[in-house]
């Protein structure tokens, strides 16, 4: 598996997870997407954390 292949599933982790927990739940409407920015570093940063976790414990 080259290192592609190992980053984009990150990528999309740290992109979709602000989108999924503001946008999604309707505490944020479509002009204020700008706010991305500031909210994949908190959201991003922490499902990516958590995703290093559970693999290198072998748990998913």
């Amino acid at each position: 598996m080259n290192t592609l292949q190992r980053i984009i599933p990150a990528l999309i982790l740290l992109f979709i997870s602000p989108l999924i927990a503001e946008f999604l739940l309707g505490d944020f409407n479509i002009r204020q997407l700008g706010y991305l920015g500031i909210f994949i570093p908190l959201y991003g940063a922490s499902a990516l954390f958590i995703r290093e976790i559970v693999r290198r414990t072998r748990r998913g």
